[in-house]
């Protein structure tokens, strides 16, 4: 490791020293088998893994202080019986007793280690060599007790989000945290844990690289050409290539623009630039909310002794013929330049309403629905018992009758601007 990017003093530190420094380098020494000449042309430019799912497990090569012992999983296979599928979850639990990070033995999980969703790399790793059982197939290969720990739930759902992972320091197995928490960093950090001994270490080793791998994402792709070895997608060999920005994005499954792909913000760009869309969306909005804002109407009432809410219209002269009594519609749709309009839409869809409620036979009707909606077109108004209306309140719909011909429930009329309310037959 250097100070400089080409090339620098090379620093000297204990393993327990902190690095002081702002930037540092790394650097990787030439291969042995590259001609003088090549070397001389400046630092070797060493191929870069960019994902996890290029990433080649080191089988044979196991980093210091790790061990992939290839008769551990056959020891631990006659110790512990091997579950079925449906009691994996369980047998974690079991063999665990508590949650490996804090003791807690309410509210524990089983948590993968190489995670349900790199089945794939999995399969193409070889990694069921390291598993228990020899019967898992397909997508249940990662489903072995080896590749699980039990957790605590909300320290499962931390673990999963590539916040922590465990690993070997001073030979013994700790907690390290990835990124800065508020209350499980500072409590488990470094804290010394106890790994069962039929998880295999493979398998922890696969969960760092996991975490790690998105740490080098905005390294890769910060506009410089970066030489990077990726894996085919057939087969298990990999290729070197030099790629842009762009290609680097694509492999990493990153948009290569900053701005958002959001359909409601391309709607929403849409209408900006088509103009004419905007502004009759903006003169609605505006109308409405000058309506919320003015609890007084700004024109009168055709009929200010008959209030709105207890005698709505009929019918409007803008919304078209009304269907058949005996089939309710769906409201017509007005469009809104004031609050005159915004109160006939509120009519209109109020009248739609109390027809659905109406009787399906149309002989339940005392009154003549035609007949009332030629007078409220021609602007007459009815009888004083209906409120003004031309329907009295029981063919408006605000009764329910029996279709079957019972007496029909007592309904109140209007008289002298108050409702009076019939004695029962």
């Amino acid at each position: 490791m250097a100070h400089g990017r080409e090339a620098g003093n090379k620093v000297y530190l204990d393993k327990e020293a902190l690095l002081r420094g702002r930037d540092y380098f790394f650097h990787v020494p030439w291969p042995t088998d590259v001609p003088e000449e090549e070397r001389s042309c400046g630092a070797y430019r060493y191929p870069i893994v960019p994902s996890f799912q290029h990433w080649s497990f080191p089988h044979d090569s196991p980093p210091p202080g790790w061990s992939f012992n290839p008769d551990l999983t056959a020891n631990v296979a006659s110790l512990f019986p091997v579950p079925s599928i449906s009691s994996v979850s369980q047998a974690v639990r079991d063999r665990d007793g508590s949650c490996r990070l804090s003791g807690y033995q309410d509210g524990i999980e089983r948590a993968h280690l190489c995670p349900r969703s790199e089945v794939q790399w999995f399969t193409q790793q070889e990694m069921d060599r390291y598993n228990i059982s020899g019967s898992l197939v397909g997508l249940g290969l990662v489903d072995d007790t080896a590749n699980a720990l039990a957790l605590r739930s909300d320290i499962h759902l931390s673990f999963d989000a590539g916040r922590f992972v465990f690993t070997r320091k001073r030979d013994q197995w700790v907690s390290h945290f990835l990124t800065p928490t508020s209350n499980l960093g500072p409590e488990y950090h470094n804290t010394t844990v106890e790994i069962p001994s039929s998880v295999h270490p493979a398998f922890l080793l696969a969960r760092l690289a996991w975490a790690i791998f998105p740490g080098i994402r905005n390294f890769l792709i910060r506009g410089e050409k970066r030489l990077v070895t990726l894996r085919q997608e057939t087969g298990s060999a990999w290729d070197v290539k030099e790629l842009d920005r762009e290609h680097l994005c694509c492999v990493l499954g990153i948009q290569p623009r900053g701005r958002s792909n959001s359909p409601t913000k391309r709607q929403r760009e849409a209408d900006t630039t088509g103009g004419a869309t905007d502004a009759s969306a903006t003169a609605s909005k505006r109308a409405r909310l000058h309506l919320a804002e003015s609890p007084q109407p700004a024109e009168p009432l055709a009929r200010t002794h008959s209030p709105p809410a207890t005698t709505p219209e009929l019918c409007n002269a803008d919304a078209g013929p009304t269907p058949s009594p005996s089939q309710p519609s769906e409201p017509p749709v007005l469009h809104t330049n004031g609050e005159t309009d915004e109160r006939r839409r509120i009519g209109a869809l109020r009248q739609s309403a109390l027809k659905a409620q109406r009787p399906i036979n149309p002989g339940l009707l005392c009154c003549d629905y035609d007949a009332a909606e030629v007078a409220n077109a021609a602007g007459l108004e009815g009888p004083r018992t209906f409120g003004g209306a031309h329907l009295c309140m029981e063919c408006l719909g605000m009764e329910y009758r029996d279709e079957e011909g019972c007496a029909p429930t007592p309904i109140p009329t209007m008289r002298d601007g108050g409702f009076d309310f019939p004695a029962p037959d």
